[in-house]
């Protein structure tokens, strides 16, 4: 097994709102090793995003972190200081975010947001810099970057411009790059060519790429291993051929089943009843028990932990063994 770079424990994160505290993240730990692709996946609203955000410590102001560790080659990220942190995001943890519209300066010419960042933590001339940043719009396939460069946000596609946040992120070949869900805002066929793009960067890098995503094709496609999360709770974590062939968790089994086809069926896709918790109010014991068909007494009273069915897979559900 690889050596471990990042290390979430027992994260709790609620957002405050004139309604109450939103339990956006709820006791989430997971482990991951350098050089993989981890995907997180789940229904909007269970906490993806906010974990992703959590890592580099970008959450919003109405964020508030109750308790936990982020460990990034052994370093607490959310006990360093500010001048600490800012050495290591972009130049260490990159995070390309969800909508590309909205991720780049309207005021400010590709080139010179691209070259912002090596500029910054290398050191380096403004000259130097804007030559890398050509660069690097070259090999994520923006055409005649030189010229490109001299454009503004506008004139780009949705897809160039995804394309320019991830030559943005990756020009100082960061050891860990999170994509947040970055294929969501583009057409099919662009969807692809960025999967493509990023699994490119990543083996030509060696870099770590967290994945997060809702969706079970791109999981399949790119992943080595997989984190489901339900409403503010890791429930499943397992490599991905395990959590499509052995899915151990219901809900698990219920998004799979909404996606993958029985071979020579002709009825309709599954779906799993019902809606996701209200986060300012879960429920007691198990969050998924409202909407699960596995429930029992102990379900609704006593919420379950992960703990390891097999090497290397493990579950937060009472009744796994049933589900498997």
């Amino acid at each position: 097994m690889s050596r471990i770079l990042l290390e979430v424990r027992d994260l709790h994160i609620c957002y405050e709102t004139s309604r109450g505290c939103v339990r956006a993240v709820d006791g989430v730990s997971l482990v991951i090793y350098e050089s993989e692709t981890f995907c997180l996946v789940g229904e909007t609203g269970c906490g993806k995003s906010t974990l992703a955000l959590a890592i580099p410590r970008l959450l919003p102001p109405n964020a508030r972190l109750l308790s936990g560790d982020i460990f990034f080659r052994g370093m607490n990220l959310l006990r360093i200081n500010e001048n600490e942190l800012q050495k290591i995001r972009g130049k260490e943890i990159a995070m390309i975010f969800q909508n590309p519209m909205t991720s780049l300066n309207p005021v400010h010419m590709i080139g010179f947001q691209v070259a912002e960042v090596p500029a910054t933590h290398f050191r380096i001339s403004w000259r130097e810099a804007l030559l890398t940043a050509i660069k690097q719009l070259g090999k994520v396939g923006i055409p005649d970057p030189d010229l490109r460069s001299r454009n503004y946000p506008h004139v780009f596609s949705g897809g160039m411009k995804q394309r320019t946040m991830i030559a943005m992120m990756t020009t100082c070949k960061p050891s860990l790059l999170i994509a947040d869900e970055p294929t969501t805002a583009l057409d099919v066929t662009i969807q692809a060519q960025i999967l493509k793009l990023l699994h490119e960067l990543k083996n030509e890098y060696g870099l770590t790429l967290l994945l997060i995503t809702h969706n079970f094709g791109i999981v399949a496609e790119v992943c080595d291993r997989v984190g489901v999360m339900y409403a503010g709770k890791l429930v499943e974590v397992a490599e991905v051929r395990e959590i499509f062939e052995n899915p151990q968790h219901p809900y698990t089994k219920g998004l799979i089943g909404c996606v993958v086809a029985r071979k020579k069926s002709k009825t309709r896709l599954n779906q799993i009843a019902g809606a996701p918790p209200s986060l300012l109010n879960p429920p007691n014991g198990c969050r998924f028990h409202p909407r699960c068909s596995y429930t029992t007494p102990k379900c609704l009273r006593e919420e379950p932990q992960l703990i390891e069915v097999c090497r290397g897979h493990l579950v937060a559900c009472h009744n796994y063994e049933r589900v498997g």
